[in-house]
């Protein structure tokens, strides 16, 4: 039996990172209708790995899909912080949502900065814009997140 402070960690974690995933995205979609797909890094990366792993040969990006593997993620994201957040706060004595928005922005380096490069050689267009506007709505995403947590 899973033991209820792990089941509410997990719960919580999953419920503030979908509700969290939801302003980012929120955010993001102001970005998609002014300047298109190039101003949505994450919509191209969670269309592109949808594309790979169910053999979907559209080269233009299905909105769907894109949200729904972003809700995912978000999701997914939300719980491994409720996870790791007990750890976190034994060792360092800060707020919550500081703790979050340091998290989301590790994320943002990882997944925005980092794999920048596998990302052009998979054909996916980053433009500056992208990754600015990923930068700030990861932003967004810590600020809901530690709230919520």
């Amino acid at each position: 039996m899973l033991d209820p402070l792990l089941f509410s960690s997990i719960l919580d974690g999953a419920v503030a990172g979908f509700v969290a995933t939801v302003f980012m995205t929120l955010f993001e979609a102001f970005f998609w209708k002014s300047r298109g797909w190039k101003a949505v890094l994450e919509w191209q990366v969670n269309w592109a790995i949808f594309s790979r792993l169910f053999k979907r040969r559209s080269s233009t990006p299905k909105l769907s899909w894109s949200l729904a593997s972003h809700l995912f993620h978000g999701t997914v994201a939300g719980i491994f912080l409720g996870l790791i957040l007990p750890s976190l706060s034994a060792f360092l004595s800060t707020s919550l949502v500081v703790l979050a928005v340091a998290y989301s922005l590790v994320l943002w380096l990882i997944f925005s900065v980092l794999l920048r490069e596998p990302y052009e050689r998979a054909g996916i267009n980053v433009a500056t814009v992208g990754v600015v506007v990923a930068l700030l709505s990861h932003t967004v995403y810590g600020i809901v997140l530690g709230l919520l947590i």
